[in-house]
């Protein structure tokens, strides 16, 4: 009975937690996408992309503040389609281009509510004229990667 009643536990709890998903966890698959863009990886850009788009539809309004439901579903939908371009795109400099208007959504929306209980820092690339959102200070260019891995600097910190 006891090895019945732990799988079960265990299931019901994951069940519950992915029909919860907070606002904030957007941010972490959307720091995900960021890394994988960084790394120059398509493939698993793609994927971590569908994972945001994932993350995104999950966000339950009912167990989010009003000030978060206001500021999110404005831009879900934006969000789901820049997500769902990344996925679609086969060319690692596609998936950048359309992460630039993703970004730009999510910078928003961190301005808006409380996605983390860190710092978040809005990093600019110059030559791609284009911001991007890091849970780190030091810049790590998801537009260029390993190209210019270092290129852009700090635009502002957005304290949480």
């Amino acid at each position: 009975m006891k090895a019945l009643f732990i799988p079960l536990a265990t299931l019901l709890f994951s069940t519950a937690t992915a029909q919860s998903k907070s606002v904030g966890t957007v941010l972490n698959t959307y720091y995900k996408l960021k890394n994988e863009l960084v790394a120059g990886n398509s493939s698993a850009a793609s994927t971590a992309a569908a994972d945001f788009k994932l993350a995104v539809a999950a966000v339950n309004s009912s167990t989010a503040s009003a000030a978060e439901v206001k500021a999110f579903e404005p831009v879900k939908q934006k969000l789901q389609t820049d997500a769902a371009a990344i996925t679609g795109a086969n060319d690692i400099d596609k998936q950048r281009e359309f992460f630039g208007t993703l970004s730009t959504n999510m910078i928003s929306l961190a301005k808006s509510i409380s996605l983390s209980d860190k710092e978040i820092y809005v990093d600019y690339c110059p030559m791609k004229k284009a911001s991007w959102l890091s849970a780190e200070k030091a810049i790590k260019n998801p537009y260029y990667g390993n190209k210019m891995l270092t290129c852009g600097n700090v635009k502002e910190t957005i304290k949480q």
